[in-house]
């Protein structure tokens, strides 16, 4: 994990790469697909240019929101600092974000920025709240959706598992 110094330094370094890539995407798009194999190698460098960067950089905002949540509604007014895995990797028995005070663990935090949980998404999410509890501190998993959070509790419910599920709220860089 690494330490995550300052909030508002990272949505600023996210935002940048949110601008580079949908510029690149834009450059992409704007090309005339002259036939078939032309099509397909153009969505070929959409996916080669983008693939990674659609999937990371709302995880690493999502984050930073966490974090943010986190300590506005539950430590108030005490210091934590914050460690994290910004690109999704981290050690299989790292969750995304973890919450110090004093040198010791009080948050452990999962994030997901899936919409539906449908297919091998719903078992990951039973794997990935299994591995949470496991984590030291308060446990908190963080989804994008509706349809996530009734899906989450439900797991969490059956598994009989200490978790706070939180939709997370969007905050924007500055």
């Amino acid at each position: 994990m690494m330490p995550l110094e300052s909030i508002g330094k990272e949505r600023a370094a996210i935002l940048k790469e949110v601008i580079r890539l949908t510029q690149r995407l834009k450059e992409l798009l704007q090309k005339d697909i002259l036939g078939l194999t032309h099509g397909i190698e153009v969505l070929k460098a959409i996916r080669r240019d983008a693939y990674e960067d659609l999937n990371q950089l709302p995880h690493a905002s999502m984050i930073l929101d966490a974090a943010d949540d986190i300590q506005d509604a539950f430590f108030k007014g005490q210091a934590l600092s914050w460690k994290w895995n910004a690109k999704q990797t981290g050690l299989g028995d790292e969750p995304d974000l973890m919450g110090f005070a004093n040198g010791s663990a009080v948050v452990s935090a999962e994030i997901t920025t899936s919409d539906d949980p449908q297919g091998s998404l719903d078992s990951r999410m039973r794997d990935t709240l299994k591995k949470l509890e496991k984590c030291p501190g308060r446990h908190f998993y963080f989804v994008d959706s509706r349809a996530m959070d009734q899906r989450a509790r439900t797991k969490i419910t059956n598994l009989c598992l200490h978790i706070d599920v939180r939709i997370a709220k969007k905050r924007e860089a500055t």
